[in-house]
């Protein structure tokens, strides 16, 4: 159900930016199809464009750890030793 409600606000969106961009056309009435297509072609593109930044920059951000490095940070802030924050780890408290 999802991906057919994303599906519908993909189509709804390219074609509601394929008014808008057509608007000057209808305001002088030439040219309102290829306008109305050309403007949905460009918001398809820019879609595309935006979801293929996405795709290889996720990964990128991914690659950095990111829930690790918080733990590592989160349990330098917790150590009581300097050996411990060195290590990134913390006391047992049944030591």
């Amino acid at each position: 159900m999802f991906y057919v409600l994303v599906l519908v606000v993909v189509i709804w969106l390219t074609a509601i930016a394929g008014i808008l961009f057509a608007l000057q056309a209808f305001n002088t009435n030439s040219g309102q199809t290829r306008s109305i297509t050309n403007g949905a072609v460009y918001t398809g593109v820019l879609g595309l464009t935006i979801v293929i930044s996405m795709a290889i920059i996720v990964p990128g951000l991914l690659l950095l750890q990111p829930m690790r490095l918080w733990n590592v940070f989160t349990m330098e802030r917790l150590a009581l030793t300097p050996r411990q924050r060195f290590r990134g780890t913390r006391a047992s408290p049944h030591r």
